[in-house]
């Protein structure tokens, strides 16, 4: 395994867990309501766990390679959510006054 494969298995992994917790009625940033806060209090989280498993011989549930893959993926929302609001900051700039929660439609002429 190299780390192409590891990413490909963190992609596979999203996407099914996506699926699950998301279905049709909440989408990602539901889950992140604090923004800057939420994601890095995940990866915080995340991080700990990744440091108690790697410290005991054995782990009963999460192994540290469904740790660190699921680390990934939270350090990948994180940075898609850094760069959606760097775009919705550019694109109420441009568009004099929107502020993301509007249909962006009725700024374009």
């Amino acid at each position: 395994m190299n780390a192409e494969d590891i990413l490909q298995k963190a992609i596979d992994i999203k996407r099914r867990k996506s699926a699950d917790y998301q279905g049709s009625r909440w989408t990602e940033e539901d889950y992140f309501p604090f923004g800057d806060v939420s994601f890095l209090h995940m990866i915080h989280t995340k991080y700990l766990r990744i440091r108690s498993v790697a410290e005991q011989e054995q782990s009963n549930f999460e192994s540290l390679d469904d740790s660190l893959v699921d680390m990934i993926n939270y350090c990948a929302m994180y940075g898609a959510w850094l760069h959606n609001q760097k775009f919705k900051e550019n694109l109420a700039d441009d568009l004099g006054g929107y502020d993301g929660s509007q249909d962006a439609s009725e700024f374009v002429s």
